[in-house]
């Protein structure tokens, strides 16, 4: 169908959108408001009502933002929650990484930022290509491969000490390296 004759979801756009900004400012005021206070437990009771208005547009519309047929899908369900927890892995160790690099060892913004591009070109290089090596190869090696990086970025940074530069280097190119290698097929 040409876009021409598509129609914008603005009820599901509406409510999924209100049900994420009332989450995050929930977990934002939180720890101002108090976790169990009111404020912040009516906040996640909107948020979820919002979104489980979304849902039930979403399975009334003719043209949904979601179809919610694909979470039928053992293997999408499956694949995406392995991503988000890689992802929210990936978030946590950037986080603790920069307190430690900055507030242990002491290292400024600019040396801090070198070490993480490291680690990022190695995203950026190896990220694309994991698809086309899965194709070619079979996602067991790519997989075996990323498992490999990710126990070579955790035995780096057992090493890590008050005054240790290299495992915090070689812990932070191959933690990416482990995530490039998750292949999704293109």
């Amino acid at each position: 169908m040409s876009d021409s004759g598509r129609r914008l979801d603005v009820a599901g756009a509406l409510t999924v959108t209100g049900a994420f900004l009332v989450f995050v400012w929930a977990i934002v005021d939180a720890p101002s408001a108090g976790c169990t206070s009111v404020r912040t437990l009516a906040a996640f009771g909107i948020s979820g009502v919002l979104a489980a208005l979304f849902v039930a547009v979403e399975s009334r519309v003719e043209q949904p933002l979601v179809r919610l047929g694909i979470l039928r899908s053992g293997l999408l369900i499956r694949a995406n929650l392995g991503s988000l927890l890689l992802f929210a892995s990936a978030t946590a160790l950037n986080f603790i990484t920069t307190l430690y690099l900055q507030d242990v060892l002491g290292w400024g913004p600019l040396k801090t930022g070198l070490v993480f591009m490291g680690s990022s070109l190695v995203t950026a290089t190896a990220g694309p290509r994991a698809g086309a090596l899965a194709t070619r190869l079979g996602t067991t090696p790519i997989l075996l491969a990323g498992a490999g990086a990710l126990v070579g970025s955790g035995v780096a940074f057992l090493d890590i000490g008050l005054s240790s530069n290299s495992a915090v280097i070689v812990g932070r190119v191959c933690w990416p390296a482990s995530g490039s290698a998750s292949p999704t097929r293109r």
